[in-house]
């Protein structure tokens, strides 16, 4: 095939891609993103505002702002007074401002000393803030365990240990937990989808929660064990057992109930802590006696064998202390559990790795589209240069002309000069977008920059030479004519396999994402726990 006819492929080839990239929404979509990643960052805010009578919008809202937003708060609570989230919400973005330090944790986290001091006034003003709206969600929605839980912390911060104690109480008889995710998200896609394409919708729909850190419930938890062992030593078993039963109940109804899965490992978590009891050395040794431990001291595998010893013996001990004290059935319920637990854990941890691995395969491809583009747009730059100094020579008579075939040495020059500037340009760009140093940026640009001269400088040394040895006037301005014209030639061909590169490369990242969002809406509206297959109802027949 001749160079004139690989020149027209080429063109079509290159207008194509560009078309299709400009065309296919999704597609332009995939290509825009890659460029500027803030294209479709969510405004629900804005988007409230916008739609005043919306009761989603004004829920999904409330929920994504990191700040308690008491204006979000009144529109909702105003478009939906008998629903309960609104009310959930907005005292859980209150909750980080109440600290919870309380000197009974140093009885359970031995190593650390913790000072109380009193609250401010801006924190007991967040804590009453905090109180009404749980207040209100009991009302509203009077077996949710999670809304004496969190009257509870909020009771203790005061150091009103004895209605917090009638709170774990009461929360005992609740048989259900929800902070109400599966509400807020749903609500987020159905403000989100008017606004943004699918895939982008979904995602940051499902990144909305009522909750961005369980650090509260955590807290709690340390501070409900520390007065559990403090209770225990001063011979008071019912208020241990009490605190700690609260634990378990509230850990195992997040667990079971929550639709994210985030959540739902958490709920795991408080269960486990609270299903153990600390085993002194002697019993430390006896319990792992024949079996090495591991050499990683970072978080514990619970199905290593040296770690799962170490956790039998302290659910062991345990339930022996409760059946000595007279609760034979909470010592029941925590074998029962403990066998599901650990039949769950395990596929909850495959699950969780999938999906990370899922995520990390998408954030490879707006890399791809970004460094394609970029290098397809730098080649139609140096095309274009071409082109125009072809004008010029027309202009004055003398219109360039592509060799009819490549020799080796033209492919050698062209190939070799073509990729160290597409490879320089994109290797400057990834730079400055990787946030790294201004000083180490110019050094690695200088250095490439050095090495595109150089070569640059041989190819033109070379046909300089060639220049020089013809003998008349007219071959010299043939061949200057020849180099520009299968120059322009060469730079199209490989702009046009490189637009191609990048339409494929947009095509995957287009169809990736489509999978990926009937995943995580599905998720969304059936909840994540039973999309996936790891709502605990589900595996408990695999345990009996």
């Amino acid at each position: 095939m001749r160079l004139r006819s690989i020149t027209r492929i080429s063109l079509m080839a290159i207008g194509a891609s560009l078309a299709a990239l400009l065309a296919v929404p999704y597609l332009r979509v995939m290509a825009l993103t890659a460029f500027r990643p803030a294209l479709y960052d969510p405004h629900f805010d804005e988007w409230a505002m916008d739609r005043p009578d919306d009761y989603r919008a004004w829920l999904a809202a409330l929920a994504a702002e990191p700040e308690p937003d008491a204006e979000a708060y009144r529109h909702a609570a105003g478009l939906a007074p008998e629903d309960p989230a609104p009310h959930m919400i907005y005292a859980l973005k209150q909750l980080p401002e109440v600290p919870l330090n309380r000197e009974e944790m140093e009885a359970f986290i031995t190593d650390v000393a913790i000072t109380e001091k009193p609250l401010t006034p801006s924190q007991r003003a967040a804590l009453e803030t905090a109180q009404q709206a749980l207040d209100r969600v009991a009302e509203l929605d009077p077996d949710n365990v999670a809304a004496d839980f969190l009257r509870a912390y909020l009771a203790f911060a005061a150091h009103d240990d004895e209605r917090a104690r009638a709170f774990l109480r009461q929360s005992l008889a609740k048989t259900r937990f929800t902070l109400y995710t599966r509400a807020v998200q749903t609500s987020a896609h159905k403000t989100a989808e008017s606004h943004l394409p699918p895939f982008y919708a979904a995602v940051v729909a499902q990144l909305v929660a009522p909750v961005e850190s369980f650090g509260e419930f955590r807290q709690m938890a340390r501070v409900l064990l520390g007065m559990s062992l403090i209770a225990e030593r001063e011979g008071d078993h019912d208020r241990a057992i009490l605190l700690r039963e609260s634990l378990l109940h509230m850990g195992e109804r997040m667990w079971r109930d929550s639709d994210a899965l985030i959540d739902a490992l958490v709920g795991e978590a408080l269960w486990g802590v609270a299903a153990s009891k600390r085993l002194t050395d002697a019993e430390r040794r006896a319990a792992t006696k024949g079996i090495a431990k591991p050499e990683a001291e970072t978080i514990p595998d619970t199905h290593d064998p040296y770690w799962e010893a170490l956790r039998t013996a302290e659910r062991e001990k345990l339930t022996r202390y409760l059946r000595q004290h007279g609760r034979d059935d909470l010592a029941d319920s925590i074998i029962r559990t403990a066998r599901l637990r650990k039949e769950w854990s395990a596929a909850a941890r495959a699950s969780t790795g999938d999906s990370m691995g899922e995520w990390m395969t998408w954030k490879q491809y707006p890399e791809g589209i970004r460094v394609s583009g970029e290098a397809a747009g730098l080649l139609l730059g140096l095309a274009g240069l071409l082109a125009l100094t072809g004008l010029v020579m027309r202009s004055r008579g003398a219109p360039p002309e592509a060799v009819e075939r490549l020799s080796w040495g033209w492919v050698v020059v062209l190939v070799v000069c073509g990729m160290i500037g597409a490879v320089t340009a994109v290797g400057i760009s990834g730079l400055v977008s990787s946030g790294d140093e201004p000083s180490a940026i110019a050094g690695v640009a200088v250095v490439c920059v050095a090495v595109l001269v150089a070569v640059l400088g041989i190819a033109a040394a070379a046909v300089v030479r060639a220049y020089r040895r013809r003998e008349h006037q007219r071959a010299r301005a043939g061949f200057v004519r020849q180099y520009v014209g299968t120059s322009l030639a060469f730079l199209l061909l490989l702009t046009s396999l490189v637009c191609l590169l990048l339409l494929g490369v947009t095509a995957a990242a287009a169809y990736y994402a489509s999978t990926m969002t009937r995943r995580v809406v599905g998720e969304i509206y059936q909840g994540e726990m039973h999309y996936r297959g790891l709502a605990p109802e589900q595996w408990e027949d695999k345990v009996r």
